[in-house]
């Protein structure tokens, strides 16, 4: 064994070692050698050298056994030495072992560590795994045995989510495959208890008329509407059924309101006098009705600009032009024998009935049958489409019950959600949201037609007979018209999209009317200047002769139907207007000089003709004050009254 062998990992301290192996010396000690000489130098040799090594050898006899002991312990020792290199040997390469396995321990721990945090790694993911294909007690309770109820509003997603994800997984977790038959029992379950839920919901639709349609949706459907996403989700054939017995019935429910109420216009229709006969008829009376606008106030101004409250316009031409202001007829007027309404008022009330029903039906098709949710909207929009909904429709609802009385429109469905508020915020016209999925609009948009094309038909055929056999007279015609562009762009505002091309259609079938109708009165007119100019030798026996009396009728009519017409016009028709009545005020012109021309003398004709294009201007100026087109006006009647 070296002298230099280095034990590790462990420290051996051989003064700890040695001594247990020398314990058995500890009582004989090895001789001193100095002493030893002493005592062999204190001898006496007195004797001769042979005599001297015997002498030493008798010395060395007489310690023989010392030094037999001492040998034997030198052995002993050197046997010891050998014993303790073997076993430092041994003990070394224990140690080495030991290290190894130390070793060897300390890498099965890591090992270990790194198998621990890869299973506390997947212990969440593990544990969402289980809770995701896992019916809770509580639900499994609320599907097996308590009816439908708002509780089943987050259990229905709770169920729904459950079984997407174990159809999901069954194909590659055992256990989602196992619960195979469970999910199905509670799916099934679920599904048959909500079906038969929503088809009782919608059963008062179909039982009366007098059902308050749109609280139904707002306050029952939309609240149920979780159930339907369940059903679409889980059931679709079942999903289908419902919505076909929805469309079924809301269908019945506005085929019956508006077949009753168009009833009812139409018996108001024939109660209204017949004002449609041209201005140049000798039959006519002697003024256009006044009452359809006050033209006797200079608060009326060109281009429809108006600086008195709707109150005092109320039951007037521009009144009934606008959506805003006075309610509409209530079926349960129509009894009263003596209400007559213009035609204006007739059509003003089907029209906005329309309009509110169409809009509110449709945003909430939208809201409940669209498979891109609303309810992602803001909540200042739903705010807006719940006012929607909540618009009262009772104009078509009680057309076959009674009421309290004639509402009061104090601010129109489009004042109520906002300046060009409609659905969704930043819509623009017919802009649909860039997220809606077009084939989820057609779809909306044809449910909305199977339900309201049957009442449309029925609107179209009152519209008709409004129009037949005779028009209505122009300022009518005119409000009809205005009115109808008022509805369009409420139906912009709001994104009632389907309703639109019947607007436009009425709008295509009113202005050919309206210019017509122009055309007739100016014929008529013409006709009548015609008369007065041929003597009373040319004119058959029994022919009316024209009076100085109707020329003055005429001329009011005159003004009172400028006054009107430019009232109602707007910018983009007001040219076409101010040129059908140049016309008339041509043909008109002509007329009172064809009369004055009978008066043979001088100072009676010209008393009269001044007397009739001084009303005229003065007419004008009290009517309308300024503008272009009445300055117009003025100016050619004061150079008619002049002479010029």
């Amino acid at each position: 064994m070296e002298a230099d062998t280095t034990i590790e990992p462990a420290e051996l301290n051989i003064q700890e070692i040695l001594p247990p192996l020398f314990s058995d010396f500890e009582d004989a000690p090895l001789p001193d050698q100095n002493e030893l000489l002493d005592a062999i130098n204190q001898e006496d040799y007195s004797f001769e050298e042979d005599d001297e090594d015997e002498a030493i050898l008798a010395i060395f006899e007489s310690r023989e056994q010392e030094y037999h002991e001492l040998h034997d312990q030198i052995e002993a020792s050197t046997e010891l030495l050998t014993n303790l290199s073997s076993f430092l040997t041994s003990f070394q390469t224990d140690l080495q072992a030991v290290s190894g396995q130390l070793k060897d321990l300390r890498s099965r721990s890591q090992a270990i560590e790194r198998r621990g945090k890869g299973r506390r790694s997947i212990e969440k993911p593990l544990k969402s795994l289980i809770e995701s294909i896992t019916f809770p007690p509580s639900l499994v309770t609320l599907i097996l045995d308590t009816p439908v109820s708002e509780a089943w509003y987050p259990a229905a997603h709770t169920l729904s989510t459950i079984l997407s994800e174990i159809h999901l997984r069954k194909t590659r977790v055992q256990a989602a495959s196992s619960l195979l038959t469970t999910a199905e029992t509670l799916r099934v379950t679920a599904v048959g208890k909500i079906k038969t839920y929503l088809l009782k919901i919608l059963n008062p639709i179909s039982a009366s008329v007098s059902t308050n349609l749109p609280t139904l949706q707002t306050g029952v459907l939309l609240k149920n509407k979780p159930l339907w996403e369940f059903l679409e989700r889980e059931a679709p054939a079942i999903a289908a059924e419902i919505k076909r017995s929805y469309v079924w019935r809301t269908r019945g429910y506005y085929e019956t309101s508006f077949r009753r109420y168009c009833r009812v216009i139409q018996t108001l229709k024939t109660r209204c006098p017949d004002t449609s006969e041209p201005i140049g008829s000798l039959t006519s009376s002697s003024s256009l009705p006044t009452t359809h606008l006050n033209t006797s106030t200079s608060a009326v101004k060109p281009n429809g600009g108006n600086e008195q409250t709707d109150r005092e316009l109320e039951g007037s031409l521009l009144a009934n032009s606008r959506i805003e202001g006075e309610g509409v007829l209530l079926a349960w007027q129509a009894d009263e024998k003596d209400l007559k309404l213009p035609l204006e008022a007739l059509f003003r009330s089907i029209m906005v009935v329309l309009l509110d029903n169409a809009c509110a039906e449709y945003t909430f098709l939208t809201r409940f049958f669209s498979r891109l949710s609303l309810y992602s909207t803001r909540p200042d929009t739903l705010a807006t489409q719940d006012r929607l909904l909540n618009i009262q429709s009772e104009h078509a609802t009680e057309s076959g019950s009674g009421g309290a009385g004639r509402s009061v429109r104090k601010n129109s469905i489009i004042s109520s959600v906002g300046a060009g508020g409609g659905l969704a915020d930043g819509w623009k016209g017919s802009k649909e949201p860039e997220k809606e999925d077009k084939e989820d609009k057609e779809r909306l948009q044809k449910m909305w037609h199977e339900i309201f094309d049957p009442a449309l038909n029925y609107v179209q055929q009152l519209l008709t007979t409004l129009l037949t056999p005779l028009p209505p007279s122009l300022p009518s015609l005119l409000s009809m018209i205005r009115l109808n562009d008022s509805i369009f762009q409420a139906l912009l505002d709001r994104g009632c999209i389907p309703l639109e091309p019947f607007v436009i259609r009425q709008r295509l079938a009113l202005w050919p009317v309206f210019q017509k109708h122009m055309g007739t009165n100016v014929e008529s007119l013409r006709k009548l200047a015609e008369t007065a100019g041929l003597g009373a030798s040319f004119l058959g026996l029994g022919a009316t002769k024209v009076k100085d009396s109707k020329v003055e009728s005429v001329a009011v009519q005159y003004v009172t139907l400028f006054n009107a017409l430019l009232s109602l016009s707007t910018p983009a028709d007001e040219a076409m207007i101010i040129g059908s009545m140049t016309r008339l005020r041509q043909e008109l012109a002509r007329l009172i000089t064809s009369q004055a021309g009978k008066i043979k003398e001088s100072g009676p004709r010209e008393i009269f003709t001044f007397t009739i294009y001084d009303g005229l201007v003065q007419a004008l100026r009290t009517s309308f004050g300024t503008g272009k087109a009445v300055t117009e006006e003025i100016s050619f009647w004061e150079k008619a009254r002049l002479g010029k």
